[in-house]
């Protein structure tokens, strides 16, 4: 501390290049004692109160409420008197032992370091204020570490942010990883479907998920028998399908379409309400149909060419539902259009080689983690409804429920909502408080080298398989 005055460089000079001193050299001188150490340390002490980030009469409420405090009071003792040995303590002060040469009293208050030691009847209070902005948990500890500490401020804060109502409400949507659908083992087993408007008409599309082989038909109607009718004149052609997967709209909602599945003996299956991604492989069948369709002239010319592309995997649409390649406008060797059935074992690994792929760079760019688990009953907050709900079961389709709020029943992505409080707000029960020092780090000290075995054994438990367990080591903030 007297050196902080000056501003030096050390440098090392090897003992053999030292001058030897002379005998009175180290002889003591007696001096009158100087005040110089105790002024600087005012001085350094001074500068550290002026500088606390809290009004006077803020200090003053810390004062009065570290005198009421018990666990306060009996830390400052110790400061002044000295540590008693660590068996001697109370279960409540053990975790403080080895932290010990790190507190000081200044005006009458408690410090770690630097930092303010807040008892217990005010930190739900600065809980609040380290939360002012509702910024997240990394800012709220950064916060906290500049000017307060108390024992399990970091996991409090957790806590605390985690049942804002406010960040709950307004929070991000973060992406899960990419879930893959299964390929299907033949072609026309599994179709996707979708409805959408280019130049003023409306399209019906069906693409089917083995060969991506793309069927549109132009709607002179929107209703739902209209859309049947299509689909029957497409089935008739290719073939009926096994799985029928649509986004759930009114045209695939309807009575009539659901007397129609069960007439054809095909499952309909609908994705979640709001989530076009989990109908990907139709969302994104259509958006390359209508790019294609506004550049052309000849529409058909266009779809035809979609069909006889190789995809990825080598073959194109035409060759994996048909066998066979189609005759285009392009010139080709009569021999090439002679029907072939595709390497069935070699177009399956080439498609879990490019699902990996897609996997893999989905995951990486989208930053994506699996968001927590719910169960029944659990209390929600549905991001679209703006409202609270209850989690009545889970759907047989991955990631999807089925929640209960106000106004009845609806069925949402599990990206549609949030975990919920069981309370809304900030406070820490004492429950939570009370559980709170074993969670906290001990650290380990060379004082407690001269402690005795027993109470270096005191934080060990045996197992019941005999095995001996040790409380985990955690960043103390």
């Amino acid at each position: 501390m007297r050196l902080l005055r000056f501003d030096f460089t050390i440098e090392h000079v090897p003992g053999k290049e030292l001058n030897i001193a002379d005998a009175l050299s180290r002889a003591p001188v007696d001096l009158s004692e100087s005040n110089e150490f105790e002024t600087e340390t005012k001085a350094y002490v001074d500068s550290i109160v002026n500088n606390f980030p809290a009004s006077d009469m803020r200090l003053q409420n810390i004062r009065d409420e570290c005198v009421k405090d018990e666990i306060c009071k009996t830390l400052m003792f110790y400061c002044k008197e000295g540590w008693p040995e660590k068996s001697s303590l109370s279960d409540s002060l053990k975790p403080y032992w080895s932290l010990q040469g790190e507190f000081t009293i200044i005006g009458n208050m408690l410090l770690k370091a630097d930092r303010l030691v807040i008892p217990r009847s005010l930190q739900d209070e600065i809980l609040e204020r380290l939360h002012d902005g509702h910024q997240g948990i990394v800012k709220c500890r950064e916060r906290a570490k500049s000017s307060v500490w108390w024992l399990g401020m970091s996991t409090m804060i957790e806590n605390m942010v985690k049942r804002c109502q406010k960040c709950i409400e307004n929070a991000n949507d973060h992406a899960e990883p990419l879930l893959q659908p299964e390929f299907p083992k033949r072609p026309w087993q599994k179709l996707a479907s979708d409805l959408f408007e280019l130049k003023g008409q409306t399209y019906l599309l069906v693409v089917d998920y083995f060969s991506r082989y793309i069927e549109i038909a132009k709607l002179s109607s929107t209703s739902s028998q209209s859309v049947v009718n299509h689909l029957k004149s497409i089935f008739a052609r290719h073939g009926i399908p096994e799985t029928f997967i649509s986004d759930g709209g009114p045209q695939y909602n309807s009575l009539t379409f659901k007397q129609f599945a069960q007439s054809y003996g095909f499952r309909h299956i609908m994705s979640s309400p709001r989530f076009a991604q989990s109908n990907g492989l139709a969302e994104r069948s259509v958006q390359t149909i209508k790019n294609m369709l506004k550049k052309s002239e000849d529409q058909y010319n266009s779809l035809l060419s979609y069909r006889t592309t190789p995809l990825a995997n080598g073959y194109s649409p035409a060759e994996l539902l048909m066998g066979r390649k189609l005759r285009t406008l392009s010139p080709v060797a009569p021999k090439t259009l002679v029907p072939k059935l595709p390497n069935t074992r070699e177009l399956l690994k080439k498609e879990d080689e490019c699902k990996f792929k897609q996997k893999q760079y989905y995951d990486r760019r989208h930053r994506t983690r699996p968001f927590s688990k719910v169960k029944t009953n659990d209390r929600v907050w549905v991001k679209d409804q703006k409202r609270q709900a209850i989690i009545k079961a889970e759907s047989n389709e991955p990631r999807s429920y089925i929640i209960e709020t106000d106004s009845g029943e609806i069925r949402r992505n599990r990206r549609h909502f949030s975990n919920f409080p069981e309370k809304p707000d900030t406070k820490i029960s004492k429950n939570t408080f009370e559980t709170i020092p074993d969670e906290i780090p001990i650290y380990n000290n060379k004082l407690e080298d001269n402690q005795t075995d027993q109470s270096d054994k005191s934080d060990l438990y045996v197992t019941k398989s005999g095995r001996i367990s040790k409380p985990p080591d955690k960043l103390d903030l």
